[in-house]
């Protein structure tokens, strides 16, 4: 996401994060990274709560107003709060002001957008690069109340998918939702598409097995079952094996750990675009260990819309930087015989030279193309 920013040359920018170890972690990653390779500040950083309060999300939306010229908004959050910050920005009256860029909790998400697209027309996400696994959605439309009791979870996907309810008691009079049938088909009596994320959980869980599989290997050697060695795990050790695996997962992508414990980054890069009155998640670029993008903006425009602290200053102007926030400056023009010495500097020209060479300062002589150095005495 810090690629995607420089890219764009956006270099003042705000962070949103939902309360909780992915926001949290996410955002503090991407300010990390952020400083590590400079040329983007920060200008405001928002947490929400876990249970917002009355009022929180337009609360949100004023903060990251504060400094209209920090457009971009990295979202590290839950997809009940990404549609609630869009319906707080649609309340403000902010409509294209905003250029959101999320992270794979918002991916290619319907939810968060549902009858607000226009508020995230632009928006720039992602979501780890995936194969739909053919073999889980036969799993899973076959899957009935009758044959998957195991899942304790299910009823209430079911209710929720189907809307209805299983028990007769649970109807409200009037409320429209009607009971279940158990007749009722994922896929044909209700939509159905594939998390984007199964890949990944079934590579995980073949990590694990792998690992086991290594560890008993090792630390019982020859024998069927569990020896003394492993009937209590150490995690420790466990983890190491867990970082050494290598194998081909099952969408036929290899699956290793750096020395950090993550998997190579593959990345798909999305912007949702409106054309001919029809929206759409579309995949404009991808990244892995680099980063290549291919977006338009809103209106069919190329042009990138601007997210900076500070406009460049004229020439004859110094910069003059803001305490602690190094995107951000004001420009000061050189005073009297002075002249621009370098970015951040003006000096005092040495007496009997020339202010400088104004053929090539436009500002000095207006609308003037001289063929000749002209030179004044200071």
């Amino acid at each position: 996401m810090v690629d995607i920013v420089k890219a764009m040359r956006w270099n003042y920018v705000s962070t949103v994060a939902s309360e909780g170890n992915y926001g949290e972690s996410g955002v503090d990653a991407f300010i990390q990274k952020s400083r590590e390779d400079g040329g983007v500040c920060i200008s405001q950083s928002v947490k929400i709560p876990r249970e917002p309060k009355l009022g929180e999300f337009d609360k949100v939306i004023r903060r990251l107003s504060e400094n209209p010229n920090a457009r971009v908004v990295i979202l590290f959050a839950n997809e009940d709060d990404i549609r609630r910050i869009l319906q707080a920005a649609k309340k403000a009256n902010q409509t294209g002001h905003f250029i959101w860029v999320g992270s794979d909790s918002w991916g290619s998400k319907i939810s968060p957008i549902l009858n607000q697209e226009e508020m995230a027309e632009g928006a720039v996400t992602i979501l780890p690069k995936r194969q739909s696994i053919r073999g889980f959605d036969r799993y899973f439309i076959s899957r009935t109340l009758d044959n998957n009791r195991r899942n304790i979870w299910f009823a209430e996907f079911w209710e929720n998918n189907f809307q209805c309810k299983l028990s007769r008691h649970a109807l409200k009079k009037g409320s429209g939702i009607k009971k279940c049938t158990n007749h009722e088909r994922i896929g044909k009596d209700s939509s159905y598409e594939q998390e984007g994320k199964v890949q990944f959980v079934v590579d995980a869980v073949y990590a694990m097995a792998h690992a086991l599989h290594n560890m008993h290997k090792e630390l019982c050697p020859g024998k069927v079952g569990l020896c003394s060695k492993m009937e209590t795990i150490n995690g420790t050790m466990l983890l190491k094996f867990i970082h050494n695996v290598n194998f081909t997962g099952i969408a036929g992508t290899p699956v290793i750990f750096n020395v950090n414990g993550d998997a190579p980054g593959r990345y798909e890069i999305y912007q949702y675009q409106m054309k001919h009155n029809t929206t759409e998640y579309k995949i404009i670029g991808h990244w892995a260990d680099q980063l290549h993008l291919d977006m338009r903006w809103p209106g069919g425009t190329w042009q990138v819309p601007q997210s900076i602290c500070s406009q460049p200053c004229h020439p004859g102007e110094r910069k003059k930087t803001v305490k602690g926030v190094p995107c951000c400056w004001h420009c000061e023009r050189c005073d009297g015989y002075q002249y621009q010495a370098d970015t951040y500097s003006c000096k005092m020209c040495p007496q009997a030279a020339c202010l400088y060479y104004i053929g090539r300062l436009t500002f000095i002589v207006m609308n003037i193309a001289l063929e000749a150095e002209l030179r004044d005495i200071c």
